[in-house]
């Protein structure tokens, strides 16, 4: 689930449950509470003014793993293909 979708459903549940988040630090507390371990570990310890500033600090942080998932897929696949290549003996070969 991307952190707009996230957003969203949170916003959409927040509406059941005003209690857990009538004010904006508890508001924050349970959107960081709900994120991807990745995200969470990447905004834990910051000090945010509103729910508004996390949202968008979540936004770019989630670009940011996202890129490098990406990266780091594409280095693996790389890594088994060169791999794969005629360096290894054919089935079959003994030295």
């Amino acid at each position: 689930m991307s952190v707009m979708e996230y957003t969203a459903q949170f916003n959409k549940l927040s509406r059941f449950a005003p209690v857990y988040v009538a004010i904006d630090k508890m508001r924050m507390v349970r959107f960081e509470h709900g994120l991807k371990h990745k995200l969470k570990e990447a905004v834990t310890g910051h000090y945010y003014a509103n729910f508004q500033e996390i949202h968008q600090k979540e936004m770019k942080i989630a670009q940011v793993v996202d890129e490098n998932e990406a990266i780091e897929m594409k280095e693996v696949q790389a890594k088994r293909k060169f791999d794969s290549g005629s360096s290894n003996p054919q089935p079959g070969w003994k030295p």
